[in-house]
């Protein structure tokens, strides 16, 4: 019955598409077997480049990027032979293009002694694939970003927890590029060239402490000593600018910001949690968002823009867990084989919310949250269930640590609205195991639902875009963000169904703004990288325009949606 109603109040909604929704307008892509996880576009050469790791060998795709928007391959740049042979290389995790158009980009390397061995950042030609240099980084690099002025290239070393017993901890890499103005300039560098912090308190500015961020070995009843916490501390993704680099503290749910000039770390901005009304369950019969809920935030990709002399920080909350899921348990598994109990207080006041039984499977049995967060009074016991993750996005002040804006349950509800077939699925189920979407709807309630990958930022027609790409769920969002106290969603694509995609797009990791200035087509091009299918998208986003005023048909789903909702409340606790 209650997908019946989205699907009512997605009808609905789907006549105001027709005068509140600009399109992205697909122009076509490319298929890279084995992956193409990560991009970046080079403008001097119009060339696209794209990671393809795999058990046989890790190698930097080159495409050529059209005036008709369309790709062709130019060359692979093999990166088999840095650390010997492909069972040598863990993963090659990351590339960037040269932002001044110097001819040559930087992919990263993890071995597969991740343990005891440190990364490497590789610094390639782009138009012959000659390897210039490469530099010892930090353990597990995982991202890589060049500054607008050419100066610098940044990366972010995991340091990702391995077992506990082997712990590398996690750095920011600065390599300086200062005086460098052609790529025959780079292999004349030497390791004296890079400098790697790591979180050590004599890497932290005054003031700036890693005490209070969260740490994926601590338990409840037992916290990491402060001299080891360093060890846990796990950049995700950097975003570089000229002066300073913004690094995503995944795991710590945390934005780290590093002064080049200092070389110290002078800022590190704790995310906190958020209340959202999410659907908590895969096992509720279909689309409810209607249950109130904890979440952490967690970035992973991160992106920066300016305004009026600020700069802000935009996060993907997917959230994550350790390799060996030391950190999570679904609810009704509380209390169980020395797991941390739900405090007596919030079990009673959920039971009384849920008919009863909080922890059946219908209701937040199965949602799967962290066991070492939501001790609130410190007795070892979990207060506040929270998630990893929060399913959406966040824009934040960098220096101030501000929350600006936070999306809550938008992306949830869009999708519920407008593409209800796709509501949390696992959409890489699709493309491996052929299931359908109606076997796949709301699997991923209980976990982290659309779970949101990647973010750009871009400058559109005069407005400001925030673009997102949800792993799971397979969709790509934009919203207008010009007026932060009036943010919404103004389009959306998802290529895992119909003529353009067909499944052949499945999972985006990565997400490229370039802007009409830079584009071979000259217009702004929204470039999307899908992990599983190992596929390339390029949507042109010239229809992007102003934020529409609601028509009638909008404010009467939304109204729909609203009511629904308070219905299969009352419906739940009434049971």
């Amino acid at each position: 019955m209650k997908t019946a109603t989205y699907l009512l109040i997605a009808a609905l909604a789907g006549l105001a598409t027709l005068t509140t929704r600009a399109d992205f307008n697909f122009l076509g892509g490319v298929s890279l077997p084995d992956g193409a996880e990560i991009i970046s576009f080079d403008r001097a050469s119009g060339s696209l480049l794209a990671t393809w790791s795999s058990d046989t060998g890790h190698r930097v795709q080159v495409y050529s990027l059209d005036a008709s928007g369309s790709l062709s391959g130019t060359r692979a740049i093999d990166l088999t032979p840095v650390f010997g042979t492909a069972a040598d290389t863990f993963s090659l995790t990351s590339v960037v293009a040269d932002s001044q158009g110097r001819d040559f980009g930087v992919a990263t390397l993890v071995p597969a002694d991740r343990g005891n061995t440190v990364g490497k950042a590789v610094v390639f030609q782009i138009s012959t694939g000659a390897i210039l240099n490469t530099f010892d980084v930090g353990y597990h690099p995982d991202s890589v970003a060049i500054s607008p002025d050419g100066n610098r290239i940044v990366i972010a070393n995991e340091g990702e927890f391995i077992n506990t017993t082997t712990q590398t901890p996690g750095s920011v890499s600065v390599i300086n590029l200062t005086g460098v103005t052609s790529a025959a300039g780079i292999g004349g560098l030497t390791g004296s060239a890079v400098t790697t912090v790591t979180f050590t308190p004599g890497n932290l500015a005054s003031g700036v402490s890693i005490d209070g961020l969260r740490n994926s070995r601590d338990t409840l009843a037992d916290k990491i000593p402060a001299g080891e916490r360093y060890l846990d501390i796990e950049p995700e993704y950097v975003s570089a600018g000229n002066d300073k680099a913004y690094i995503s503290l995944q795991e710590n749910n945390a934005i780290a910001v590093l002064d080049y000039a200092t070389g110290q770390i002078t800022a590190i901005h704790d995310l906190g949690t958020v209340e959202l009304t999410v659907d908590a369950s895969d096992r509720d019969g279909g689309i409810a968002i209607d249950d109130a809920v904890t979440a952490l935030r967690m970035p992973d990709t991160v992106a920066t823009f300016a305004r009026a002399g600020e700069t802000y920080v935009i996060t993907a909350n997917e959230g994550d867990f350790r390799p060996d899921d030391g950190d999570r348990i679904r609810m009704k598994d509380l209390g169980k084989d020395g797991a941390p109990a739900l405090d007596p207080a919030t079990k009673a006041a959920l039971d009384a919310r849920y008919g009863g039984n909080a922890l059946a499977d219908s209701a937040l049995g199965r949602l799967r949250i962290s066991a070492i967060d939501g001790d609130t009074d410190g007795d070892g016991d979990i207060d506040v269930p929270t998630l990893a993750g929060s399913r959406g996005v966040t824009i934040i002040n960098a220096e101030t640590g501000a929350i600006v804006f936070d999306s809550g349950s938008m992306i949830e509800e869009y999708v519920a609205t407008h593409d209800p077939e796709t509501f949390n699925i696992n959409a890489e189920d699709v493309f491996l195991d052929d299931a359908t979407l109606a076997e796949l709807l709301d699997v991923r309630s209980a976990d982290k639902g659309p779970e949101i990958e990647a973010v750009a930022f871009g400058q559109v027609n005069g407005r400001d875009y925030l673009f997102a790409a949800a792993e799971r769920q397979n969709g790509i969002f934009a919203f207008d963000i010009t007026d932060f106290d009036n943010v919404q969603i103004v389009d959306y694509y998802n290529l895992l169904t119909g003529e353009n995609g067909g499944g052949l797009y499945v999972a985006p990791e990565s997400l490229l703004f370039i802007s009409a200035e830079d584009s071979p087509t000259g217009t702004a091009l929204l470039v999307a990288g899908f992990e599983i299918s190992g596929s390339i998208a390029v949507f042109d986003l010239s229809g992007l325009a102003a934020v529409p005023e609601p028509s009638i048909w909008t404010l009467l789903a939304a109204a729909g949606g609203l009511a629904f909702a308070g219905a299969r409340r009352l419906r739940r606790s009434a049971n």
